[in-house]
């Protein structure tokens, strides 16, 4: 009786879900632990980040034009920094722009 084989008919996607459902509780959670995000870039990195040349990279941070740090030799970028950089020179939409025309032109009747 202990060798007793059962057939029965079932879906390719049941079998998958079961199978899956299986492994899924055999191993458990065990998904490998993610490193965290670094907020710190060395020069390479940083300029690939901000998607500029190494030459640009040089050439701004020489003349103090993109922030970044100093230990010794080597530059650093911070990841915080560089996105705040990069969103600080933002461009107003039309509706925006017709906003502060329209608030300006406003005061002007006032006076």
């Amino acid at each position: 009786m202990a060798n007793d084989i059962v057939l029965i008919s079932i879906t390719k996607q049941d079998l998958e879900r079961l199978v899956t459902d299986a492994v899924d509780k055999a191993l458990g959670d065990r998904t490998p632990p993610q490193t965290p995000e670094r907020k710190a870039l060395n020069f390479s990195d940083g300029c690939k980040y901000v998607g500029i040349s190494k030459s640009t990279g040089y050439k701004l941070t020489s003349q103090n034009k993109i922030p970044h740090s100093k230990r010794g030799k080597r530059i650093y970028f911070n990841k915080a920094e560089l996105d705040k950089w990069l969103l600080a020179k933002r461009i107003p939409t039309i509706d925006e722009m017709e906003a502060q025309t329209d608030a300006y032109l406003n005061r002007k009747k006032r006076n």
